[in-house]
């Protein structure tokens, strides 16, 4: 592997992840025009801020490959909506208002990987119904407003994250409610996370549970990223 000196960002999101993941992050608008014709077929009739968020993601994605020594490659969806990457390897892409990141690794050392990143407070209120179980609303109950609105997106986010990662695996749709996050210091800058199912998973017949991961909030952004290690 190699390529050029990561960016800070680039740093944080590959902190969140064991040693052999790559992270490449990105601040800058996405140009449409520098998608493949293959790749641009999958925008459709997309709103240019879909179009521009969809390339961002690709241009991360290329500069992670790039550093496993794969160029060229045409990153396609699949019918599931999930990336189709080269064979051998396992990524995750995800992007929020103003930034995008992409994170990569060799699947013989991992059997996926999931990375999410969300603006900071983004789950408000009127939103914990939807995303937050009974136990997580009631850790949020006496917590002051803005510490609650940052504990729950930072909950939101690490269910999209043990989503991205279990899917590939599994290939099993979960619910917001099918599982619980456990965060061992809500309001630290960073840390560790644990998954707790509420209902029986299918990942855990090869990996039982609680599954682990880690979070990090920077320039205003919440990450968390969970990756499982090959057998």
């Amino acid at each position: 592997m190699g390529g050029p000196e990561p960016s800070p960002a680039s740093l944080r999101l590959q902190g969140l992840f064991p040693a052999g993941v790559v992270a490449v992050a990105s601040a800058a608008a996405g140009d449409p025009g520098t998608l493949s014709r293959a790749e641009a077929a999958h925008l459709g009739r997309a709103v240019p801020k879909r179009a521009a968020e969809f390339a961002a993601g690709r241009h991360c994605a290329r500069e992670a490959l790039r550093q496993f020594g794969i160029d060229g490659w045409d990153l396609l969806v699949g019918a599931d909506r999930v990336p189709l990457w080269p064979d051998g390897m396992v990524g995750s892409i995800s992007h929020t208002d103003g930034f995008c990141g992409a994170v990569l690794a060799e699947r013989q050392r991992f059997r996926s990987v999931g990375l999410d990143v969300e603006t900071d407070r983004r789950v408000t209120a009127d939103l914990y119904d939807q995303f937050l179980t009974a136990m997580e609303r009631r850790r949020l109950a006496d917590i002051e407003v803005a510490a609650a609105e940052s504990l729950a997106t930072l909950i939101f986010s690490a269910k999209e994250a043990f989503y991205k990662a279990q899917y590939p695996i599994t290939a099993e749709w979960l619910e917001f409610g099918d599982i619980e996050i456990d965060v061992e210091s809500g309001e630290a800058p960073a840390g560790a996370m644990l998954v707790r199912p509420v209902r029986p998973l299918a990942l855990a017949a090869c990996r039982p549970g609680p599954w682990s991961g880690r979070f990090a909030r920077f320039d205003g952004l919440v990450a968390t990223g969970f990756a499982t290690a090959a057998d």
